[in-house]
């Protein structure tokens, strides 16, 4: 039989650990609002009325966490980080039609500038011309995606359109200046001209999606070249 003593012991060790796990994790607060469908469209007061839940953690001043699930099985159907209000991490999205998960990495740094490195080979890469730092003379060869498949459009179909610049009509293009190396590993420098964070960080992420590039090559070797990519956002 528990005496009085060790049941207030056991509520404050526990008291002491669940306080230790919130320091830890340096949660704040955790908002809950109830649905009645997966649309979000109008959330719902009586709770026994809802068949689905959106969970916000705050962490501190800058991270968020936000989870949407069904009550009825516990199905995480999108599980999503920000950091300072920007896309952070890895998201994971449900798909519905083939039961799986489609993750987009944000795990990267947004760098905004208009500066160009000096001394440069830049080139327009989808328009295959040379901008700058090639002579007429020299023998040039372009690099090449995927046996000479359009960057562009492999873009276009990597691309997510975010869910809060959809729903307030956000829609623009985002010029970001990449380096390609010569191992063909393509690299984001900065965003040249953005339009919005969460538009921003769609459009790095896709870019970096782009695999398998052939490096130029001038005279015969392997160099790294500088080009503009320009990641269209439209809503029709």
């Amino acid at each position: 039989m528990f005496t009085r003593n060790t049941i207030l012991n056991y509520l404050l060790i526990s008291t002491i650990s669940l306080l230790s796990t919130l320091v830890i994790n340096g949660q704040d607060d955790v908002q809950e609002i109830y649905y009645k469908n997966i649309y979000q469209i109008k959330p719902v007061e009586n709770i026994k009325k809802a068949k689905f839940v959106k969970k916000i953690s705050s962490y501190g001043d800058s991270l968020k966490k936000i989870q949407f699930v069904r009550l009825s099985d516990n199905q995480v159907f999108k599980d999503i980080c920000y950091k300072h209000n920007i896309p952070y991490g890895t998201w994971k999205l449900y798909n519905q039609n083939n039961k799986s998960y489609r993750e987009f990495d944000y795990s990267f740094l947004i760098k905004h500038s208009k500066d160009v490195p000096k001394n440069i080979i830049l080139i327009d890469l989808e328009d295959q011309k040379i901008v700058d730092g090639i002579n007429p003379s020299d023998d040039f060869e372009f690099p090449k995606f995927e046996e000479n498949k359009n960057i562009s459009s492999h873009i276009y179909k990597s691309v997510w359109y975010p869910e809060m610049a959809r729903n307030n009509g956000i829609e623009g293009t985002i010029k970001v200046l990449v380096k390609i190396n010569t191992d063909g590993k393509i690299n984001v420098i900065s965003i040249f001209k953005g339009v919005e964070s969460h538009l921003n960080a769609e459009a790095i992420r896709a870019i970096k999606t782009v695999k398998n590039i052939t490096p130029a090559t001038l005279n015969g070797e392997k160099i790294e070249v500088y080009s503009y990519i320009n990641v269209v956002f439209r809503l029709e």
